[in-house]
């Protein structure tokens, strides 16, 4: 292999698994705020719910070196340094302290090269590093890719299904879906289809969605239980449950090795499922006993599927979350519509608030910017080759806060300018860079 593309590999593979380590650390740290949330609303407002699980998700994709002025990371940073510290950063990081870049430097020493020059630029302390960076990601290529495969293999059953079914023409049924449009305010055409062919009602488009309902719930004696479940599919579609789901499916792929993940996935697909149900039963058409009936009369009928890997909106679904749906129906709170601009204006100044954990870039006392500015750099090596130039390399990457300098091994190292050695890591320091540094 080419020497270049196997230095971009290593850095691609880099770069990803501290991506990962950090995105995982942070929000580790969101899980008791989450929790928290969580309990407090538990009876108030499924949409709060649903959007503070989301937020962890988000989390999860959000660049590392994100961060706000107004911020918890930023008033942590003002009132708290220690805790800030301990919350911005996986690991110890080495900083360079302002008093001693203000003290009278003294002259650089220029040290001759050690005898063994492997050890001296580090490639030993490096080499199990690297190989294991250059692993996991491999490993990790590895598992998502399957995991693509299976929720496209899922995906393409369910459209599979719903092409080989038959438009439901019964006109009562029709007459049922159409007033919940008109209640839902749905402007978009829906199409009801019908099979023998699977047994678990389920919702699938974005466009031009369809409602896949089995055969068995056509017959006279389901018809009820055929209204509730229209009724929640059409709560789906008014959601754009279909569109959100796939989003969601895209964190599983990409995290598909990190339980939390999967947790907040399947919290939200139960908020998802409470949320629907609040919806049919604001409209006042259906009575919560009589709903609840129909999750039961689904239940009797096997039309429960595995949704371990859920890739379109059912009216069935898990049967924990399906049990944990009939009690909150069942309650005795009066279930009411309710303003969603209130919940989603909170989860959203929660999530600029919250989500935003980086320092970012710490403003610099005007006497250091000026000595930096005055301040003149000579090169630390004889070499002129730069293999890797400071900023960004594209707009999707990390900015590279460096000038990597490529020389041959045993070169000496000079210091590039005068100043005070603050701190020197001899031995490779996991997540913090290649090598020695000073």
């Amino acid at each position: 292999m080419n020497a270049s593309i196997f230095e971009s590999v290593l850095h691609v593979s880099a770069q990803t698994i501290a991506f990962f380590q950090h995105n995982i650390y942070y929000s580790l740290l969101l899980v008791p705020v989450v929790l928290v949330l969580v309990f407090l609303f538990r009876r108030r407002s499924p949409y709060v719910q649903f959007g503070v699980w989301a937020l962890l998700l988000v989390r999860l994709l959000l660049p590392t070196d994100l961060a706000f002025d107004f911020s918890a990371s930023h008033f942590l940073s003002q009132h708290w340094p220690a805790l800030a510290r301990f919350v911005q950063s996986p690991g110890t990081t080495a900083h360079f302290s302002q008093q001693a870049i203000l003290q009278k430097p003294a002259p650089p020493q220029f040290v001759a090269a050690p005898e063994n020059a492997e050890i001296r630029t580090g490639k030993t302390a490096n080499s199990f590093a690297t190989t294991w960076y250059l692993w996991a990601f491999l490993l990790w290529a590895t598992g998502a890719v399957m995991m693509l495969f299976l929720f496209i293999k899922k995906g393409m059953f369910f459209r599979k299904i719903t092409r080989e079914a038959v438009p439901v023409r019964d006109a009562s049924v029709l007459a049922v879906a159409s007033r919940w449009q008109q209640r839902f305010r749905l402007r978009r055409q829906v199409e009801i289809v019908t099979s023998s062919a699977f047994a678990t009602p389920f919702t699938c488009g974005v466009v031009r969605p369809k409602i896949f309902l089995p055969q068995a719930l056509l017959a006279s004696e389901h018809r009820h239980t055929a209204q509730a479940v229209l009724a929640h599919e059409l709560a789906h579609i008014k959601r754009l449950d279909a569109l959100w789901l796939r989003l969601q499916n895209l964190v599983q792929i990409i995290y598909f090795f990190y339980p939390l993940a999967w947790l907040a996935c399947r919290q939200l697909n139960s908020s998802r499922e409470s949320i629907c149900d609040r919806l049919v039963l604001g409209e006042k058409l259906l009575q919560p006993e009589k709903y609840a009936k129909s999750m039961l009369a689904v239940l009797r009928l096997s039309l429960t599927g595995d949704h371990r890997l859920q890739a379109v909106p059912a009216f069935g679904g898990d049967r924990t979350i399906l049990r944990f749906r009939i009690k909150e129906i069942l309650s005795a709170q009066p279930v009411t519509k309710q303003r969603t601009l209130p919940a989603f204006a909170f989860v959203l100044l929660l999530g600029g608030f919250i989500l935003p954990i980086s320092a970012g870039e710490q403003p610099e006392s005007s006497a250091v910017m000026q000595q930096q500015q005055t301040a003149k750099f000579v090169s630390p090596v004889t070499s002129k080759r730069v293999s890797f130039r400071f900023g960004k390399r594209a707009a999707n990457k990390a900015i590279h806060r460096g000038i990597d300098l490529r020389a041959r091994l045993g070169s000496e190292v000079f210091a590039f300018s005068d100043g005070v050695v603050d701190s020197a890591i001899t031995d490779y320091v996991k997540d913090r860079g290649y090598g020695n540094k000073i």
